[in-house]
């Protein structure tokens, strides 16, 4: 046995002490006549027969074909997907499993959609949902949305010589985003279906171009343990190793230190949020721009959150933070006008420096018998109808209107966090840039905090790795002036939490607990299959 196969066998013993609450090792070993070592025992044979298999094991995957833990996980996972389901349950809804035998009349089927949509919990008209809705009722507008829609309903982009004017409005559509984003004349972009496709191309474009010109073949990306998931969903997609490094817990930020230690040959790519989601705070830009140029490596800079917010509050001097392609090292940018641009969901935008690296985002094959297939993003056909209400989204607000929403949003969240501070048992994660506060605590249960704000009606984010949960600030939040209300519940919610410092949390709250206890992500990952299933199972 080398030293480090020596070094595995002794935290591998050490690991499975650290079972789920309620097993006992012990009981185990009284139970099955095994004992520790033979445990480690196996884990190490495992390991030495296959590193690359005993890679992908938690100590709980080998563990658990021990009867006892086998049941009791299966247990864990099956209360954890059936209280999902009670969450979900829509009461009183008689699925409907086949066609009419004849077409329904128009008043017939939009009574029954009418009927659907009461079945909604939430209002985020109230100003009790965190996100998710961004503008509140502006009729004017909406009315605009309405006649976009009629007037390019069956556009589609795939098709430039028969839809032209789609054409033209993606190409205003990037040139307008790309200039405020300080892009030069050789910038350029593409219209996708929203952060996640903007950043898993970004992703493509890195690993593609990183091959063909540098010899690279197993590629790294440094992402931030807060930037968004969908970079994670990349990785898995194209078989990019996403190097995770931590957040300071205090500030929110990537540790620009971990970032430098991380580099190796294979590193493609750094990334950094503006702001990040979990915290809505911005990394050290400027600083990982000064690390992408020294390596010869790309920066994207993940805007999807804060793209239509940052531009226009830094234009009128109220941050001085460096986001943007002002900064050399930036070589790619993504964001949302599907959030704070106000347009309909499914509109996001991907930036980059200049054509060549774009050109590795593409997918083109020359020599399928239905002719050259050749398309931008993930897509083939895409509905011009995100096009079209996007750029007259763009057009409708412009620079003004922007900066006005922003300013608002920049106005409630400091006054919102100036009362958030007051409370002695809540901390606030680093100094929040935009639209999101994410709270936690180190004297209460703060998922206990969140389960009893759901009790009154708020729907809030909750995180993990710290332990917190979010509120992201919307212009229906500005109209609801929902500041004194949400501190009066979360007052309440503190003083309950401390009250009750063993109370149990409910719904989503719990199903985030549960992985705390767990503390091993395949039985999590159980969980989450559950809830995915349960999306279409009515």
């Amino acid at each position: 046995m080398d030293r480090e196969q020596g070094r595995l066998f002794l935290e591998t013993l050490n690991s499975i002490q650290k079972l789920p609450q309620g097993i006992n090792l012990n009981q185990i070993i009284g139970k099955y006549k095994v004992d520790k070592v033979l445990i480690a025992l196996g884990c190490y044979y495992l390991y030495s027969k296959s590193r690359t298999y005993f890679s992908r094991l938690s100590v709980y995957g080998v563990i658990n074909n021990i009867p006892y833990v086998n049941r009791y996980l299966k247990n864990r996972i099956t209360d954890a997907v059936g209280m999902i389901k009670k969450e979900f349950k829509i009461v009183d809804y008689k699925n409907r499993n086949s066609l009419p035998e004849t077409g329904m009349s128009v008043a017939n089927i939009k009574e029954i959609a009418l009927n659907y949509k009461g079945y909604r919990k939430f209002r985020p008209e109230d100003g009790k949902v965190s996100g998710t809705v961004y503008l509140g009722n502006e009729p004017e507008f909406n009315n605009l949305m309405i006649d976009t829609v009629r007037e390019f309903i069956y556009s589609n982009p795939l098709h430039p010589d028969v839809f032209p004017d789609i054409r033209i409005m993606e190409s205003e559509i990037i040139n307008m985003v790309k200039n405020l984003f300080n892009g030069s004349s050789e910038s350029c972009g593409n219209l996708t279906s929203g952060g996640t496709e903007s950043i898993l191309m970004a992703c493509k474009a890195y690993r593609d171009y990183y091959r063909d010109n540098k010899g690279i073949y197993d590629p790294e990306i440094i992402i931030p343990e807060s930037a968004h998931g969908s970079f994670l969903k990349a990785g898995d997609y194209f078989g990019i190793k996403m190097v995770k490094v931590p957040v300071d817990y205090n500030t929110g930020k990537v540790i620009i230190k971990k970032v430098i230690s991380s580099i190796t040959s294979n590193t493609i790519c750094l990334v950094g949020s503006a702001p990040s989601f979990p915290h809505g705070v911005i990394d050290d830009i400027e600083e990982l721009s000064d690390i992408a140029i020294k390596n010869n490596i790309g920066l994207h800079v993940d805007c999807c959150l804060g793209g239509f917010v940052l531009p226009f509050i830094k234009k009128i001097g109220i941050t001085n933070y460096e986001f943007d392609f002002n900064l050399e090292g930036v070589t790619s940018i993504s964001a949302d006008p599907h959030k704070y641009g106000f347009t309909m969901k499914g509109s996001s935008i991907i930036l980059y420096k200049n054509k060549e690296l774009r050109k590795y985002q593409y997918f083109v094959n020359t020599d399928w018998s239905g002719g050259i297939y050749a398309t931008p993003t993930i897509a083939g056909s895409r509905s011009g109808v995100i096009v079209a209400t996007t750029w007259a989204s763009l057009l409708y607000y412009g620079l003004k209107g922007y900066t006005e929403s922003a300013l608002n949003i920049i106005k409630l969240k400091n006054a919102l966090l100036h009362s958030i501070m007051q409370i002695e048992d809540i901390k606030v994660i680093g100094t929040p840039a935009t639209s999101v506060i994410a709270l936690r605590s180190d004297t209460i249960d703060i998922y206990l905090v969140g389960s009893k704000m759901s009790e009154k009606g708020w729907n809030l984010n909750i995180l993990q790795n710290p332990k917190a949960f979010h509120i992201c600030l919307t212009n229906v939040h500005v109209k609801n002036k929902i500041l004194l209300k949400f501190i009066e519940d979360l007052n309440e919610s503190v003083t309950y939490a401390k009250i009750n410092p063993n109370k149990k949390t409910s719904g989503t709250c719990a199903i985030y607990g549960m992985t705390n206890t767990v503390g091993d992500s395949n039985i999590i990952k159980e969980v989450t299959y559950g809830f995915l299933d349960t999306l279409t199972e009515v």
